[in-house]
């Protein structure tokens, strides 16, 4: 019998997860993907009980600190240009796409170029120009002088590769206030699972 060790566990868990989300993509438009002329005769008509919504209903993302392995960092508002290394599936889990990636994982479909952490350049990490970088603390201290350079570096205080998946992405999430997104998507991977059983 082959054994599965805990990171292809997880990178499987990851592919079904990813999998289960992928028809929520498509939610809202017809089959060939644009909105069809019921959608678009529905978003043209007002409805009467819609009002404006203040600034003060909606108030604006705020950073906010997080001690981290190494100290605090503050978590910018709202990051949009997210490095997580070796992270990758579980950030394409909460709807953020990674811009570089630590190993390629043909499973996510991620049209981004690959990062060698061990590298000595990090020149493709400075091109990617994120505005947070996220780090398991195992390979984080020699590096972490040289990431806080380019951008707000979090390392975490756990080691990320020995973790069950489910609470390294509730991990993630919290960080990154998606914690809504994270209980979705494992609904959804946990509805796609269980249809997935032999009966």
């Amino acid at each position: 019998m082959a054994f599965i060790n805990s990171r292809q566990w997880r990178h499987l868990a990851a592919a079904l997860l990813c999998a289960a989300l992928l028809p929520l993509t498509a939610c809202g438009t017809g089959t060939s993907g644009e909105p069809t002329a019921a959608d678009k005769q529905m978003s043209a008509s007002p409805t009467p009980t819609e009002q404006p919504v203040s600034a003060a209903q909606t108030p604006a993302p705020q950073s906010h600190v997080e001690k981290g392995k190494f100290g605090d960092v503050t978590i910018p508002a709202n990051p949009t240009r997210i490095v997580g290394l070796y992270m990758e599936d579980n950030l394409t889990a909460l709807g953020v796409t990674p811009i570089v990636q630590a190993d390629q994982y043909d499973y996510l479909g991620l049209n981004t170029p690959l990062f060698n952490l061990y590298g000595d350049s990090l020149e493709v990490l400075l091109q990617a120009q994120p505005d947070l970088i996220l780090m398991s603390y195992w390979y984080a201290e020699d590096k972490l002088g040289a990431f806080g350079k380019i951008a707000p570096t979090y390392v975490f205080d756990w080691d990320w590769a020995e973790m069950d998946w489910r609470a390294q992405l509730r991990g993630l999430a919290k960080l990154l206030r998606k914690q809504d997104k994270a209980e979705q998507a494992l609904q959804e991977y946990e509805t796609k699972t269980a249809q997935t059983k032999p009966r």
